[in-house]
């Protein structure tokens, strides 16, 4: 039964992975050609005000160092606590799945109390990482 649940599982993940793939970019009728839509999207070199009114666009519109640095750690804690939501599924899928087996069920709430320490832990992460930035960027003054 649990060979059945789990090739069920995978083949749903396939199947929702796979429709990914056929997903691409449409113009907008309104925008006319790549070539003169938004200035080329930066490829021409004559316009370099971007976008006018939206910060951070066009040829000066590169982002500080701590802007980089900041967005990187939230992809990272973001990365974790997406293998952190997926070790509490595989805990609770533990603990459903024992149909009575002690041992079975004792890994699997195993799993999710680490899986629950390791959320605390990049939350608390988190948290200390934006008032670090926090406190830089008022030091500073960006």
């Amino acid at each position: 039964m649990i060979k059945k649940i789990a090739t069920f599982m995978i083949g749903i993940g396939l199947i929702t992975s796979s429709s990914l793939a056929f997903v691409s970019a449409q113009g907008n009728a309104a925008q006319g050609s790549l070539s003169t839509a938004a200035g080329g999207f930066g490829l021409n070199a004559g316009v370099s005000d971007g976008i006018k009114g939206v910060k951070g666009t066009g040829q000066d519109g590169g982002e500080g160092l701590m802007t980089v640095v900041r967005n990187a750690i939230n992809w990272v804690l973001g990365l974790l606590g997406l293998i952190t939501f997926v070790l509490l599924l595989w805990g609770g899928f533990n603990m459903v799945t024992a149909a009575g087996d002690d041992k079975k069920f004792g890994e699997g709430l195993k799993i999710l109390k680490n899986a629950g320490i390791g959320l605390v832990f990049i939350a608390v992460s988190w948290l200390l990482v934006s008032m670090l930035f926090w406190i830089i960027g008022t030091v500073v003054g960006s």
